[in-house]
């Protein structure tokens, strides 16, 4: 059984509730077997899960995004503690076969195809190098993964991430799967709220897209209906990100690939403040930016460009490096 939901949508409109040969998944905001506590949102507290299993078929295992039952399983923090969380019971496999609270573990069910199976190293090894980076050395992290009807992709929860694939998975390149992957990991540890706009998240995407002077909140509009539209949040981001970043390197002179730039201090300062449960939004980041940039340029007037489509001029865009220039290797 599947919650009912149109067959062409994508995350986060797929099924929520999925069960099938007795083991089921589950993301919770819509579920109705699982409610969210009735704390108001911004007050912190004490959320436990626990599961009784004794009535379930031998080898059933219950998962969820901070741990593995049958519990308890605790976990400090706001409500969204549950809503943005997975669920995954039944005869659940997982990799590594201990269970260790820290570092990182992938569950799924039945056999996974071959380019999966192998890739699950790569999510392992990569998470302590991220937890690193951003000074969260206790972290944890979850990678679920089922399999649909139809479609690939997925979407991030709290220290979790969802991975869908139908029968045609096994045709995703090493590469498509690796940068999925990462990108997805790296939500765990750095995020910024949604406003009233949910325009945030053009800071944080990657890809590609023709329609690169499209104004974001059309492209927000059309996100579900044209897959160019749904690109536009990646490519926008990741180059509005490059001119930042490079504009802070030549204000500061921290060049090479030896140092971090000003940019990753402010991410990793941005998501200590959103792992302790503080709203981090639009006008935060460019309260980072003015104390660097702003006796140069208008930072709040870069941004808003930036989302109604203007195109960005990289004429002046050096990469990592202060003798790397974006434009002239385009």
């Amino acid at each position: 059984m599947t919650k009912p939901v149109p067959f062409k949508s994508t995350l986060p409109q797929k099924a929520t509730l999925q069960t099938k040969n007795g083991a089921w998944t589950a993301i919770p905001p819509e579920m109705s077997l699982c409610n969210s506590p009735s704390t108001p949102e911004n007050v912190s507290t004490t959320i436990s899960s626990s599961w009784n299993l004794a009535r379930a078929p031998e080898g059933t295992r219950a998962v969820w995004s901070y741990g593995e039952g049958p519990g308890p399983v605790a976990k400090d923090g706001k409500p969204d503690v549950v809503s943005n969380s997975i669920f995954m019971v039944g005869p659940v496999n997982s990799y590594p076969g201990t269970s260790d609270s820290f570092g990182a573990k992938i569950y799924w069910f039945g056999e996974l195809p071959e380019n999966l199976q192998r890739l699950n190293q790569y999510n392992f090894l990569l998470f302590p190098k991220l937890a690193g980076f951003f000074q969260r050395e206790d972290a944890s992290y979850r990678v679920f993964i089922r399999k649909v009807i139809r479609g690939f992709g997925g979407g991030s929860c709290l220290e979790s991430y969802m991975l869908e694939y139908d029968g045609m998975g096994w045709k995703e390149t090493d590469e498509d799967l690796v940068a999925l992957f990462s990108h997805e990991m790296i939500h765990s540890f750095s995020l910024m709220n949604l406003e009233a706009d949910g325009l945030n998240a053009v800071l944080l995407e990657y890809g590609t897209s023709p329609r690169i002077e499209m104004d974001a909140i059309d492209a927000q509009h059309e996100f579900y209906n044209d897959w160019y539209a749904e690109r536009i949040p990646y490519v926008r981001g990741c180059v509005y990100l490059l001119q930042i970043d490079s504009r802070l390197r030549k204000m500061t002179g921290r060049f090479g690939i030896d140092q971090n730039s000003p940019l990753d201090d402010i991410i990793v300062d941005m998501g200590k403040r959103w792992h302790r449960g503080e709203q981090v939004l639009a006008r935060d980041w460019l309260e980072y930016l003015r104390p660097l940039l702003g006796e140069d340029m208008d930072v709040s007037e870069d941004f808003q460009s930036m989302l109604r489509g203007k195109v960005r001029d990289l004429h002046d865009v050096s990469v990592i490096n202060k003798d790397w220039s974006l434009y002239s290797s385009m």
